[in-house]
């Protein structure tokens, strides 16, 4: 198998036109992992990307089973 790396955004394009068209995508694609330059607000932009749920993982959104929890993916938590 794969693992699947993404971007939810490209250096400052995305950052500067505050679009989070990317990042969308990147979630609803089942990316294994999702990169971005933007972890934290700047001063310098209103644009920042994180996990839904303010965690730095989550169930893949095609794959995992409805009652999948990101605290079972942080912790390896399996049926």
């Amino acid at each position: 198998g794969f693992l699947v790396r993404t971007r939810a955004d490209s250096c400052c394009d995305e950052a500067i036109a505050n679009d989070h068209t990317r990042a969308e995508k990147a979630l609803a694609s089942g990316a294994h992992f999702i990169s971005t330059d933007f972890p934290e607000l700047t001063d310098d932009y209103d644009y920042t990307f994180s996990i839904p749920g303010g965690t730095p993982s989550r169930c893949n959104p095609i794959h995992a089973p409805n009652e999948c929890t990101a605290y079972d993916v942080e912790h390896g938590v399996s049926e």
